[in-house]
């Protein structure tokens, strides 16, 4: 996964720093809108910004889970399971989060979070996570892709 996700990081990188820069504000708010809107969704189906709350299904997934002729109730019941018997969601310390190392940062640094949509994400109850020490660390300073250890 972190593959696919430094594929993404590169590209808001390289194309969408400039991009955006570039765009009059109302467009800026626009693509800070769509980043926000998408960053909720994956927030409100891991039960929140600190994973402690109800759990939605992203729409989407739901869409993977039947396209894959697997019961939703069915991946839910075995979700609980795993918890149950002691399998931890939890990165251990240390561990790179891609939301919190990886996404939220390049989402930042590329402009796709205004002043606007941060009172959004208080709002919301979602950090801002805005230092890409970790992420700059993981960079090719060429290419812009992130190189992921072992991968």
């Amino acid at each position: 996964m972190l593959q696919d996700e430094s594929r993404h990081v590169a590209f808001g990188n390289i194309y969408l720093r400039d991009v955006i820069k570039d765009m009059h504000d109302d467009e800026k708010e626009d693509i800070a809108q769509f980043a926000f809107d998408a960053v909720k969704i994956m927030a409100d189906s891991n039960g929140g910004a600190e994973g402690d709350g109800p759990r939605q299904m992203d729409p989407s997934f739901l869409k993977v889970l039947e396209n894959c002729d697997i019961d939703p109730g069915d991946f839910i019941k075995g979700m609980i399971e795993a918890g149950q018997t002691g399998i931890d969601q939890e990165l251990p310390p240390g561990q790179i989060h891609s939301f919190k190392d990886l996404m939220m940062p390049a989402l930042v640094r590329v402009g796709a979070v205004t002043k606007r949509s941060r009172e959004l994400y208080a709002e919301a109850g979602i950090p801002v996570y805005d230092d890409v020490r970790i992420l700059e660390s993981m960079e090719d300073k060429d290419t812009g892709d992130i190189e992921i250890p072992n991968a």
